[in-house]
């Protein structure tokens, strides 16, 4: 099934007369700009204009590449669990299945991403290995470290059969 079926059953937050652009290829684009490393709502804007000829083999674009301000607008106002639940639902439906899929926990620090206070956004990934892609992520909380994300990632996983690798600074506190 293709991506943009995945994210379909998101509710469109925007009134009717603002939706130009639908709402499926605002969050398709938005995706496939991220994974290809775009960093802001103007490097969104380029991917899809770099990648409007291969974009058109699968969405119509019918009012051409939206300006970054939609995307901005348009992501703001979602709600990001509903877009990690139909992103889970894509990943896991892409996902092959290995015998023992090895899945690395490790924490990163998002480069370039500083809240107000000067604190940056600090993720626990889980990284399968075989698949060669992030089954899951959560953020750490203001006040805390890897140690209380990991069990709400590990929670959000389907991990019967794997073997779970967890980075060794973080292990000593789990033992």
């Amino acid at each position: 099934m293709p991506i943009m079926n995945y994210f379909s059953v998101i509710k469109d937050p925007r009134v009717e007369r603002n939706k130009l652009y639908p709402l499926h290829e605002v969050i398709v684009i938005t995706i496939l700009a991220v994974i290809a490393m775009a960093q802001g709502w103007e490097d969104i804007q380029g991917y899809a204009k770099a990648k409007e000829s291969w974009l058109r083999r699968f969405l119509p674009l019918e009012h051409g590449i939206p300006h970054h301000d939609v995307y901005r607008r348009v992501m703001t106002r979602l709600d990001p669990s509903e877009i990690e639940a139909c992103f889970m639902n894509w990943v896991r439906a892409i996902k092959r299945e290995y015998k023992r899929e090895i899945i690395a926990i490790d924490g990163k620090t998002v480069r370039g991403h500083f809240k107000s206070g000067g604190k940056a956004l600090h993720l626990v990934s889980a990284w399968a290995t075989e698949n060669r892609l992030v089954f899951g992520q959560v953020k750490t909380e203001e006040k805390s470290n890897e140690i209380t994300a990991i069990p709400t990632l590990l929670e959000k996983l389907a991990l019967e059969g794997c073997i779970v690798t967890i980075d060794a600074s973080e292990t000593k506190f789990l033992l």
